[in-house]
């Protein structure tokens, strides 16, 4: 790399990092006053940059790879509209159902845009410069949550944090954010597994960076994050170690796309409550949450939804019957998205995720990305379990971003081999003729 090309990146990731952290930080509850997703806004000026990269530079083979994902990005977001369209093509009568639904839609337009921008940019070390956005939203975050404690109070919060495993009380748990936390699981799973490891620097940059990553886990006070990347490791660690893993990697996929259906079921069921029960498992009221949607949603192919992020509204007219006091979220994303989408709404939310992406990474791209996204996939399936994350602006660029990044990386990679081994063979054909002429 030229070291005009090289300082011009340079500007441009330390442009990126500085909207990301902005964006980020609104992620703070001493920030939670403002209007929600305000913050955010701070994240499209990377979109901005990349088209006019493209006007200056105007590289059109580079360009057109990194739209050829959008298609594939958007089918999912797609779904999401179709299936909202549909019941507010019925009904108009809860106008901040559809406003809010609408403006949730934009934001996840926006994770596709920013993903395809950022790995245009960047390719492979887009995930390096998502990962400094990180780390400077979530110190932005540290920074607003002293309000009312000490430096010492603060520090002292902190490492009986770490010391119990994320069990602490007072300054960190002003540091309890839910989005950027969760995507430093992925970020970690990155770093520990598929970021490029050829040579020492590399290494050590990957280990501090997975430390980092635990750090800020175990800061957010996420601890299913913990066992959920355990079980990740485990499986992407056989899955690269297999000469053709897409047959198991499909059996996985279609394996949670049956286990997302009998969740939904044995949820409405209550057998899930019951299970938990027999195994003392303290569910923190969420199966009464669940219950009070049941009037909400049927299991049937008539079931056509309620909207997107109707889930809310409903739970504010729960609150207005006086059945609960405060309208509390379902902490259960495979019903949320039942209930808001309905029965084909997640059948193809289900669908998409786990059968048809998959097949896109391992046959389209590569063995890597469809590793990489499978992983991912799953460490966010195990968090819809007791979560509400399914939607969560940066878990959802982190889910598009890493695998193509990798997916690009690794084709950058196999044309600097190419070209190599062409200017190798040059070299010799030349030193041949040559000899010869000699």
């Amino acid at each position: 790399m030229d070291v005009r090309k090289d300082i011009s990146e340079k500007i441009l990731g330390l442009l990126c990092v500085i909207c990301i952290a902005l964006a980020g930080v609104g992620d703070s509850p001493a920030l939670s006053s403002l209007p929600d997703g305000i913050t955010k806004v701070m994240a499209i000026p990377v979109i901005g940059l990349a088209f006019l990269h493209f006007f200056v530079v105007a590289d059109f083979d580079k360009f057109k790879e990194s739209l050829r994902y959008i298609p594939v990005l958007g089918s999912l977001v797609m779904v999401i509209f179709l299936s909202t369209l549909i019941v507010f093509c019925t009904d108009f009568s809860d106008m901040e159902v559809i406003t809010r639904g609408l403006s949730k839609l934009i934001f996840q337009v926006v994770t596709v845009f920013f993903g395809v921008s950022m790995v245009y940019l960047f390719g492979i070390k887009a995930v390096d410069y998502l990962f400094y956005g990180m780390v400077g939203a979530n110190l932005g975050v540290m920074v607003f949550a002293l309000q009312g404690y000490s430096i010492g109070e603060a520090v002292s919060s902190v490492i009986t944090c770490i010391v119990t495993f994320g069990e602490a009380e007072g300054y960190v748990r002003n540091c309890e954010i839910h989005d950027i936390t969760f995507l430093f699981g992925q970020l970690f799973l990155f770093y520990a597994i598929f970021a490029p490891r050829k040579n020492g620097t590399q290494k050590w940059k990957n280990f501090w960076f997975c430390v980092i990553c635990v750090f800020f886990i175990l800061l957010g006070l996420k601890r299913i994050s913990i066992p959920a990347i355990a079980l990740v490791l485990v499986i992407a660690f056989i899955l690269k170690n297999m000469k053709h893993p897409y047959r198991l990697a499909a059996i996985i996929g279609a394996g949670i796309f049956i286990f997302a259906w009998v969740y939904v079921l044995l949820v409405r069921g209550g057998v899930i409550t019951e299970l938990m029960e027999v195994l003392g498992v303290d569910m923190m009221g969420r199966d009464h949450i669940w219950s009070y949607v049941h009037d909400y949603y049927e299991i049937s192919p008539f079931f056509l939804g309620n909207g997107f992020e109707s889930v809310r509204s409903i739970m504010h007219e729960v609150e207005s019957l006086g059945i609960i006091k405060t309208a509390y979220l379902l902490h259960n994303d495979y019903l949320k998205v039942f209930v808001e989408l309905g029965f084909w709404g997640f059948t193809f939310w289900t669908g998409i995720q786990y059968i048809f992406y998959p097949y896109y990474w391992f046959k389209k791209n590569s063995k890597l990305s469809g590793i990489v996204y499978l992983s991912l996939i799953i460490y966010m399936s195990i968090t819809y379990l007791t979560d509400n994350t399914a939607f969560y602006f940066w878990v959802s660029i982190g889910l598009r971003l890493i695998p193509m990044a990798v997916a690009v990386g690794m084709k950058e990679e196999k044309q600097e081999a190419n070209m190599k081994s062409a200017k190798t063979i040059r070299e010799e054909v030349s030193q041949m003729l040559g000899e010869a002429g000699e």
